[in-house]
């Protein structure tokens, strides 16, 4: 539902993903959330991404606590957070997200060891 209504503005494959991938990360951290309100029995549930994602070689991770680690990352680049989450969420590779954003593929290589370093300190 909330990407239904976002459909309209998308220009291309990569830019769908992009949105699916910023979609996606939202779900998942209301649905932790609407899992920790006190109505509902409190506590946060941990959630497995799939394998070749960051998360998955943590094995679990918290919806809630990736999602506020993304938004600080992104206060600090912008760039670096679009690159984590295209890489985690969006399945995109190096190449898709350098055409993606504009950028050399050398370029995504360093945000995205930049940005899976930082979310590994802030996450651990």
């Amino acid at each position: 539902m909330k990407l239904a209504g976002k459909l309209d503005g998308i220009n291309d494959r990569h830019h769908f993903f992009a949105l699916a991938a910023k979609t996606m990360r939202q779900v998942l951290a209301d649905h932790a959330r609407g899992q920790s309100r006190d109505k509902r029995g409190g506590g946060r549930k941990r959630l497995t991404l799939g394998p070749g994602s960051m998360a998955a070689a943590v094995s679990e991770f918290d919806a809630i606590e990736f999602n506020d680690a993304l938004e600080h990352l992104a206060s600090l680049n912008e760039r670096h957070a679009q690159v984590a989450e295209l890489r985690l969420l969006g399945a995109m590779s190096v190449l898709e997200i350098a055409d993606h954003l504009g950028i050399g593929e050398a370029t995504v290589k360093r945000d995205w060891q930049m940005a899976k370093l930082w979310l590994m300190r802030e996450l651990a």
